[in-house]
């Protein structure tokens, strides 16, 4: 929890850098050019996460790789994560950046897993139905997990939504094991 809070904060303070200087669009794409090369290089990836190399030369490291590429205050935003030993935190706060775009934009993003790929009449009718509760342009980013046996799962924003037959199980279980049922 403590985590999610540093990593909303921190993206909360680059959105807002951004805003001020009307640059959103060019902030989060130079956020995501950074963050992405930095999750998907294996090897600038360990660098980077290493405790072993030094906070000046993973500056450096970041400032060569990406001067010309990404604006100066996004650098100085990985520079200041570096500082506060935050690096690891890269990722959440690529989420709740999208997030906050998201909002900006009346757009909201829901994470759905479903035991199977969802119908398109499926998509529609939750599309729809979240729509009309959120008062909000719903984006569903789509995973399939086997393991949830049947039904889904939502995540919207901070909240967890458990409709799959795996967590019903579950749910059930604890209540066996405490005796709260029968």
């Amino acid at each position: 929890m403590i985590e999610g809070t540093v990593a909303r904060r921190y993206a909360q303070a680059l959105f807002s850098l951004a805003e001020e200087k009307n640059r959103v669009e060019e902030y989060l794409r130079d956020w995501q050019t950074v963050a992405l090369a930095i999750h998907n290089e294996p090897k600038l990836k360990e660098l980077f996460f290493s405790r072993q190399v030094g906070v000046s030369a993973k500056k450096e490291l970041v400032s060569r790789l990406f001067a010309g590429k990404a604006e100066k205050d996004v650098l100085n935003f990985v520079f200041l994560l570096l500082d506060k030993s935050r690096e690891g935190h890269m990722e959440q706060i690529s989420e709740h950046l999208r997030g906050l775009a998201d909002e900006k934009n009346g757009e909201l993003l829901v994470r759905v897993q479903s035991a199977a790929p969802l119908a398109k009449k499926q998509e529609n009718a939750l599309s729809a139905a979240l729509a009309k509760a959120t008062g909000k342009k719903i984006r569903l980013e789509k995973t399939v997990e086997p393991g949830l046996i049947g039904g889904f799962k939502l995540v919207v924003g901070d909240a967890h939504i458990d409709g799959s037959v795996a967590g019903q199980l579950s749910l059930l279980q604890q209540h066996l094991v405490r005796g709260e049922i029968f």
